[in-house]
């Protein structure tokens, strides 16, 4: 019974490890970046009349999405503040 025990701790630690918060889980922050530039390169390459919506914690990402935002709106996901950026194309 107590090697059960034992058991179920450890795997239950090893599950509460795996968990990160947004960012860390997904990418670094270099590695987001990175992903933003391709992702506004990728826009610049759609026909004209298509709007893209963006929705991110990043302060940067205007700047490495490679242009300003149309639109910008403040929204709260939990407790991390993110931005929803609006770009008409």
């Amino acid at each position: 019974r107590r090697r059960r025990r034992r058991r179920r701790r450890r795997r239950r630690r090893r599950r509460r490890r795996r968990w990160r918060p947004y960012g860390e889980r997904l990418l670094e922050k270099k590695e987001a970046e990175e992903l933003y530039r391709a992702f506004g390169r990728a826009a610049r390459g759609l026909p004209p009349g298509w709007e893209v919506d963006v929705l991110s914690s990043h302060t940067e990402f205007e700047r490495a999405f490679g242009r300003p935002a149309d639109k910008k709106r403040k929204l709260y996901n939990g407790m991390i503040k993110c931005d929803l950026f609006f770009y008409g194309i």
